[in-house]
Formats: C-alpha cells, structure tokens, sequence
C-alpha cells in the first residue's frame, strides 16, 4: 500500500503540472512530455530500488526525489520557453525553491529530507559531488540511473524518426549533421561518457546517449538498458564504420558485463 504522504504529493505534482497546460496542443505537449516522464522516473526508481532491496522508508524516500526532480521544468519552460539550463536557469535549482515554499517535504525526518534534497540538486550535474553520507549517495545515484533510463527511451523515439518530440526536448544546435567528432569517439574508446559540449552532429548525440552506459549505477540499472535494447536501436541508424562499430562493440562489452554482477 503507497505511504499517505506519497500519495499527497502524487496528487500536488499533478495539479501543478496540469495548471501549465493552457489548452494549446503544441504547448501542452512540452508540459505532458515532462509530467509523464516523471512518472515514468518513478516507476523505474522503484524497480531499481526493490533489486536493490530497499525498505518501505527507503522506496518512499526513493520515489519521492524521483517525484519531484523535474518540477523545476515547469516553471523553467514557462519563463524561458527551453529547458537548457544554459541559457535559462538551474532546474533543480528552481525545483528544490519550490519544494522549500511548499514545505512539500513536512511528512520526512530531517535526514531523509536532506536525502531527497541532495538528489534532486544533483541529479542533472554531469560531475556529482561525491557525497560522504552513503544513503544520500544510493539515492542520488538511483535517481540518475532512472532518469538516463527513461530519456533514452524518449531520446530513441525522437531521433529515429518514431514519435517526433517538441522542439524544446533537445534544444540543441548543430554545426553538422553527419559524420562523427573525434572527442565523442574519443570518450566512448576511453570507456567514458560523452559531454554535451562535445556535440555537433546528430551521430554524436546518439552516441552520447550510448555513452550513458559509462555512467550507470547498478546491476538492475544496466539490465533495464539491456532489455531495451537501446544501444542496438540506436546505433541501428548510424553509419557502420569501423570506429563505430568499435565504439558500440566496448559499450555493449560493459553493458552485459555490469547487467551480470551482483547486486
């Protein structure tokens, strides 16, 4: 049975969301791409937490950082009209200023709700802080992990051409459209994931997201990917020269071997 206050904040982060939507399908569509895949976020924190074999208290703690990551997006879409940190402002920075006004985090004692505050500061950083309190580190990283998961799975669906996302998903400017950069099959060589700086054609936004395979958690984690099947799908679409194969050969090498450790 979900915990009451769990149940509160389900229902609060769908009245705020839903008060973005204006009735403008095109709008709307940024505001419902961003509420479900919160909720898909939370789903997958979940999975991943019971491998993990979290308690009740824990799993509550879990999806609620997961719950409330992205309410930042809001806001941030609403003022800037993108969701590049960038050139607007910090969303986690602006979630964590609405989570403290509403005091939504009132029902978790003051460690836990340090816990969820850490996750949702960190969860979009490319170099998180190495945390020394171990159970804010396990929910930061479960956090992360859940939240790659589910744009990967959005991120295949938009650049192969499946289901076309709001020019607002991306929001990247490329300086070329074929062909592949050095740096990001550098980085894929090195085991490494790719940094958005790095991006210039749209090959290399398909390995970075391969390149997320680096930068994963836990043994259920990489299984998710695996059964996805993300890595074949997305590099299904790209150009089979010798250094991609290469590079998509080393990510999925770490994927099956990550996907069989224990937990």
């Amino acid at each position: 049975m979900a915990h009451p206050d769990l149940e509160r904040l389900k229902s609060w982060f769908g009245a705020y969301a839903s008060g973005f939507y204006t009735g403008d399908p095109e709008h709307d569509r940024v505001f419902r791409l961003k509420q479900n895949h919160t909720v898909r976020v939370a789903m997958v924190t979940r999975r991943i937490g019971r491998s993990l074999g979290l308690g009740p208290e824990e799993l509550r703690v879990a999806e609620t950082a997961a719950l409330l990551h992205d309410v930042g997006r809001f806001r941030q879409y609403a003022a800037y009209r993108t969701f590049r940190d960038e050139t607007s402002e910090n969303h986690a920075r602006i979630g964590l200023r609405l989570i403290n006004r509403n005091r939504l985090l009132a029902g978790f004692s003051p460690a836990q709700r340090a816990h969820i505050a850490r996750a949702v500061a960190f969860h979009n950083t490319a170099h998180p802080p190495d945390l020394s309190d171990p159970d804010s580190r396990l929910f930061l990283e479960l956090l992360r992990d859940a939240d790659k998961l589910d744009i990967l799975n959005i991120a295949i669906g938009h650049y192969i051409g499946r289901a076309r996302q709001p020019k607002a998903f991306s929001g990247l400017a490329f300086t070329q459209t074929d062909g592949c950069s050095p740096q990001v099959l550098a980085a894929l060589h090195e085991s490494r994931f790719v940094h958005l700086e790095a991006v210039r054609t749209i090959n290399d936004v398909k390995l970075l997201y391969i390149s997320w395979v680096f930068d994963l958690n836990f043994p259920a984690s990489f299984r998710e990917m695996r059964k996805g099947r993300y890595i074949e799908r997305l590099s299904a679409s790209m150009p089979a020269t010798a250094e991609v194969i290469e590079c998509v050969r080393m990510a999925r090498e770490h994927l099956n071997r990550q996907a069989g450790r224990a937990v």
